[in-house]
């Protein structure tokens, strides 16, 4: 059986996400008992769409790789529009297990005249307005559902409380640590 424990806390750093931290890999079973640690770092090296993760063996017992590095360079499995550029429930609700499901909560703006209006309701009044380039995180509640549809058209709610227009547009999903 294979436990794997990572631990650290998030770098800023400017237009880029990046993790910095710990990780310990055991197996167990047939034969000797195996675990490696060392440290790990995430780097989403093109938000949106590509991003990294390098392992840097540095101890642990009987470990057969200790003072090798390995990085593997990942594609984003990110939600996608449909064909009218629409991120509707089907593309961005996630399914977690049992009953649970929830909104992809990391978004940035898009919007190509700088700014994105976020409203009280689906073409409501203005709470507050994001500009381009902007996170965005989803709203939290019990329930973990983020997205509502008015007249056909997705809406996603942040976590400020407001709606925006769940539109390629507008917004991207992101990858957030």
């Amino acid at each position: 059986m294979a436990q794997r424990m990572w631990s650290g806390v998030p770098v800023p750093e400017s237009g880029v996400s990046r993790y910095r931290g710990t990780f310990r890999d055991s197996r167990t079973g047939p034969g000797a008992e195996q675990v490696c640690t060392g440290t790990i770092d995430m780097t989403d090296n093109r938000p949106g769409q590509r991003f990294s993760v390098t392992w840097n063996v540095t101890g642990g017992k009987a470990c057969p790789v200790i003072g090798q590095t390995v990085t593997l360079n990942l594609v984003a499995a990110l939600p996608r529009p449909d064909g009218r550029g629409d991120f509707t429930p089907v593309s961005v609700d996630q399914w977690n297990g049992g009953t649970q499901s929830s909104t992809w909560r990391g978004w940035r703006v898009v919007s190509a005249d700088g700014f994105l209006n976020c409203r009280a309701t689906p073409n409501g009044s203005i709470r507050r307005t994001y500009n381009a380039g902007d996170p965005i995180t989803a709203f939290r509640d019990r329930s973990g559902l983020a997205m509502t549809t008015s007249n056909g058209a997705p809406w996603l709610r942040t976590a400020d409380n407001c709606l925006v227009r769940a539109n390629a547009r507008f917004v991207q999903p992101t990858n957030s640590f």
